[in-house]
């Protein structure tokens, strides 16, 4: 129905909003790059996300230039804020 769709609209909205002021990101989207560089790094962190359920898949040479490889992060509707702090989790601490 509309109202559903009003509905889970609005909540993926949150969702990136909280994602993208947590991370000090400007990217206002459900898809949402996050910069590692090399591709081993991207491999491991990818692998280490989905060992811990969240599915954020490596980005890497050909599909990007080498060296400025990438999580891809998809958030939506269905995301619980507990599940967007996981992920937070893990990316502050790899950036340290």
């Amino acid at each position: 129905t509309s109202g559903e769709g009003s509905r889970l609209r609005k909540r993926l909205w949150e969702n990136i909003y909280y994602l993208t002021e947590k991370l000090g990101s400007d990217a206002l989207s459900a898809i949402i790059p996050w910069h590692i560089g090399s591709a081993v790094d991207a491999l491991k962190l990818s692998d280490e996300l989905l060992r811990a359920g969240l599915y954020t898949p490596a980005i890497r040479y050909p599909t990007v230039p080498k060296e400025t490889s990438r999580l891809r992060i998809t958030l939506t509707a269905d995301h619980q804020i507990s599940e967007i702090d996981e992920l937070i989790k893990y990316l502050k601490i790899r950036d340290k």
